[in-house]
Order: structure tokens, then sequence, then C-alpha cells
């Protein structure tokens, strides 16, 4: 990455330092990290992450269940094409 470029990290600290770091460092993030975390707070942490990705998965199929896609594809409309090799 070029020096002039600033990394992502960076970008977002510019932004917004105080929300960055509030969401990086917060104390259950840093108790989880240190393995300190009591267990009914990790108990409950699990069950509502469990929730998410039950409900995640639902809409996730519900979306692509409703995509509609072309049943037809003209030529011109493909952006990439195969060309053969010449001999």
């Amino acid at each position: 990455m070029s020096s002039s470029t600033p990394s992502l990290t960076e970008y977002l600290l510019e932004i917004d330092k105080k929300g960055f770091k509030s969401a990086t460092e917060a104390e259950f993030l840093v108790r989880a990290g240190e393995g300190t975390l009591g267990k009914e707070v990790l108990e409950q942490w699990l069950a509502q992450d469990r929730l998410y990705a039950q409900a995640y998965i639902r809409f996730a199929s519900l979306l692509l269940a409703n995509v509609r896609l072309p049943t037809r594809v003209d030529a011109g409309d493909i952006a990439e094409r195969y060309v053969s090799p010449r001999s």
C-alpha cells in the first residue's frame, strides 16, 4: 500500500476516532480476549448470536429465493466472452 493511501484502520480513526475506539475496545471484547468473561455473560452472548445467525440464514434464503434471473441473455450483454486461441 502506498504511503499516500491510508489503511482502513487509519481511515476509520480519521472519520470517527471515538466510535472506532468504542467499537473495538469495549469491555466485553477486552474480557473475551483475556478469557475473563463470566459464564452467564458468555451464555447470553452465545444465545443471542445463535438467534442472529438463524435469522440471517433465513433472511438470505428468502432474499435468494426471490431473485429473478433473466431467462434469456443477449450476446451483447455478456461482459466476458470466450475467445478461442488462434492457431
